[in-house]
C-alpha cells in the first residue's frame, strides 16, 4: 500500500479471504474480505465495493447473523444507484431473506416488494416471481388478504403465459 498499489492490494486480500474462506476460517475471512471492500472504497471503484459487500452480505447470511446480512446488502444496494437494475434487484431480495429471519416482516415486506419492482424492471421475471410469492406468504401470515390476493394473482399471470401447470395449481393451493 506504500507504494500506491491500492487495486493489488485489494486483489490480495480478496485472494487473502479466499484462501481462509477455503480453511473455514470465518474470522480471517470477514477481516480479509473488509479490507478489500476497504481498498476499493479508497479507489473509487464501486462496482468492486458493490461485489465485495454482496460477498460479505452472503457470508453472513450462511453464518446466520441475518441483521449483519441485511445491513450489508443495504450497503451495496446504496452503492448501485439505478445504474445495474439487475443488481440492484438481487441487493434487495438479499435484504429481504435476511429480514424475514428476523422478528420484523414489515421490513422484510419493503425489501421483497423493492426486489420485485427492479426484478419486474430487469425483466427477470423468475425473480419477480420468487419475490411476489413470498410477499403473498408474508401478507397472508399476517392477516393482509387482500395484499395477498394481489400478489398471487400476479404470480398466477406469469405462470398461465409460461403454461406452467405444476405452479398454476401451486399458486392456486396458495389463493
Amino acid at each position: 500500500s506504500k507504494g500506491d498499489f491500492i487495486l493489488v492490494e485489494a486483489s490480495n486480500f480478496e485472494l487473502l479471504a479466499s484462501i481462509f474462506n477455503s480453511q473455514s476460517n470465518w474470522e480471517e475471512t470477514l477481516r480479509n474480505y473488509l479490507r478489500a471492500k476497504s481498498a476499493y472504497t479508497k479507489l473509487g471503484d464501486k462496482p468492486g465495493e458493490a461485489r465485495l459487500l454482496s460477498t460479505i452480505a452472503e457470508k453472513y447470511f450462511n453464518a446466520g447473523v441475518y441483521k449483519k446480512s441485511a445491513e450489508y446488502s443495504e450497503q451495496e444496494f446504496l452503492l448501485y444507484g439505478e445504474q445495474n437494475v439487475k443488481n440492484m434487484a438481487y441487493a434487495t431480495e438479499m435484504a429481504a431473506r435476511s429480514y424475514y429471519y428476523l422478528p420484523d416482516d414489515s421490513l422484510s415486506s419493503k425489501w421483497y416488494s423493492a426486489a420485485s419492482f427492479y426484478y419486474e424492471k430487469a425483466a427477470d421475471s423468475t425473480g419477480f416471481i420468487r419475490c411476489s410469492e413470498k410477499l403473498g406468504t408474508l401478507y397472508s401470515g399476517s392477516g393482509m388478504y387482500d395484499q395477498a390476493l394481489e400478489k398471487y394473482e400476479k404470480v398466477l399471470s406469469v405462470y398461465i403465459f409460461r403454461k406452467d401447470y405444476s405452479n398454476i395449481a401451486v399458486t392456486y393451493n396458495n389463493l
